[in-house]
């Protein structure tokens, strides 16, 4: 996505049997997608830290003295964009650490 312009550039395959659309030309469009399930639990990219077959997240399970971090696996689904839809493993409304995820793993 270009910020200046606020556009992007994407390859389609339409119908054009009048050969109204050509070459060059700009268009203007909606993006949907259909899926079986009505709510999916998204996660950023970069929360993910993959150790081979594994993906692992750390969950915030800090109490009001201590703050922690525990690594769990979670099994991703479909990419969406900068996103991970989750399968298994993490609930709705669990704080996760979303950045640096490589470093918390050394640090542990």
């Amino acid at each position: 996505m270009d910020e200046n312009s606020r556009t992007a550039e994407v390859r389609i395959t339409a119908d054009n049997p009048q050969n109204r659309m050509k070459p060059g030309m700009f268009a203007e469009g909606v993006i949907s997608s259909q899926s079986d399930q009505k709510q999916q639990l998204l996660i950023p990219r970069s929360a993910v830290l993959w150790t081979g077959s594994r993906s692992i997240v750390f969950v915030d399970v800090s109490t009001a003295e201590t703050p922690a971090f525990e690594a769990r696996e979670v099994v991703l689904g479909k990419r969406a964009g900068n996103e991970y839809v989750i399968e298994s493993g993490l609930n709705a409304g669990e704080h996760m650490i979303t950045d640096r995820t490589f470093k918390v793993d050394a640090a542990a």
